[in-house]
């Protein structure tokens, strides 16, 4: 059995704001220093063994109409949203910058079945949630899914921004309120005055006070630096 894209992100929404409000204090013993080890995922030891020291890791920007399943604790069916040509160049351009910084060689494949992860487009209105990372069904590769249709790209949330954020979990990062490896930065409430903002890691969802971020911060490339070497 499947359920809509729209209703699972309804439900997961609400469990992670029970989860906050329940299991941790709006103020917790987060760090208020910036550090690589809270935005450093406890997942990186399994990427790690994944690519088995291969430096090269290949992706496909799905470029058909059809059905994916998501997995997402169970099966979810989701309708893929063919990019426009403009949204792979500028996608393609971040990847070859984030190339020049890390220790790991990006290169664009022309089958899924290739690929190490699948850049996906989705177009869902009503949801609360505008990207996320899974796993395909089988575990063999990652769903980088982009949902160009919930918040309206703006100075305030350019694509750039979205595409990075999700980069960055593929690659090993986590959100700075994410408390669940046993550190955090500045607040586990993402919202709050004292959380992390996307000036300091683009990983963060609380908007900086200036202007937005369109490319990794220092402490992104720090921590991906950290994970995967430099270049």
């Amino acid at each position: 059995m499947t359920i809509s894209l729209k209703n699972y992100f309804y439900f997961l929404f609400f469990v992670l704001i029970t989860f906050f409000i329940f299991c941790y204090p709006l103020f917790s013993a987060c760090t208020q220093s910036l550090n690589t080890q809270g935005i450093i995922s406890d997942w990186v030891a399994k990427d790690k063994a994944y690519l088995n020291g291969r430096k090269k890791l290949y992706y496909y920007f799905e470029q058909e109409s059809i059905d994916y399943i998501l997995n997402i604790d169970g099966p979810i069916k989701v309708r893929s949203d063919p990019f426009y040509s403009q949204e792979v160049a500028l996608g393609k351009a971040l990847l070859n910058e984030v190339d020049k910084y890390i220790g790991l060689d990006f290169f664009q494949v022309k089958t899924r079945k290739e690929a190490d992860f699948i850049i996906l487009g989705v177009c869902e209105r009503e949801t609360v949630l505008d990207g996320i990372v899974t796993t395909s069904l089988d575990g063999t590769k990652a769903i980088m899914t982009l949902n160009g249709c919930n918040t309206p790209f703006s100075s305030k949330h350019p694509p750039e921004t979205l595409f990075l954020h999700e980069l960055g979990h593929v690659l090993g990062l986590e959100h700075p309120f994410d408390k669940s490896d046993g550190d955090c930065i500045g607040s586990v409430d993402p919202w709050s005055e004292g959380s992390a903002h996307t000036g300091h890691t683009l990983m963060a969802y609380r908007d900086p006070p200036g202007k937005v971020r369109t490319f990794f911060t220092e402490l992104d490339i720090l921590a991906l630096q950290e994970i995967w070497g430099r270049n």
